[in-house]
């Protein structure tokens, strides 16, 4: 797919934008994925693909994850927030 680079790099792409489309927390997944890989020469390209995913995320779905998971505990207690 990517002449010349190595696969192991755009598995972590694919890692960083997976997560940080679900959760939307573009800082949070690149340290995370940078910490557990050791992957410090790659931290640039991860900030491009977790702000494409960003984006991207926010077009498709305007709530995000943990929002939505917490809704009905927040209209329970009966907080608007």
């Amino acid at each position: 797919m990517f002449p010349g680079d190595p696969g192991g790099a755009v598995v972590l792409l694919g890692m960083v934008a997976y997560f940080t489309g679900v959760v939307r927390a573009p800082l949070t997944a690149v340290i995370i994925i940078v910490e557990a890989t050791a992957s410090r020469g790659l931290i640039l390209p991860l900030f491009l693909a977790a702000l494409i995913a960003h984006a991207v995320s926010a077009l498709v779905c305007k709530e995000r994850l943990y929002h939505g998971l917490a809704r009905p505990w927040r209209t329970a207690l009966g907080t608007k927030t």
